[in-house]
């Protein structure tokens, strides 16, 4: 069975999300933007859980290296969570 993966860039500010799917549609990799109505800008970010995504985005450059992962997982590394 194959673990189900996720690229998910948070962020609550409108213009950033709507600029970070722009970008990312230049390289060539979809992204949804997600909204959500408990924050401030009515936004999540912008994700993908489709495999050939992650992998565009990883084969691009990834994650800069010692970035760290969201409070909630203490201690993983960004670059070593999305190698598979």
């Amino acid at each position: 069975m194959v673990e189900p993966l996720e690229l998910t860039l948070n962020c609550a500010h409108s213009h950033l999300v709507k600029e970070w799917k722009r970008l990312f549609n230049l390289a060539g990799i979809k992204m949804k933007i997600q909204k959500n109505k408990l924050t401030w800008g009515g936004f999540r970010g912008i994700s993908t859980e489709r495999r050939e995504e992650i992998k565009k985005f990883y084969k691009l450059g990834g994650f800069i290296n010692k970035v760290k992962i969201s409070k909630k997982v203490k201690g993983w590394e960004v670059s070593k969570r999305i190698k598979y």
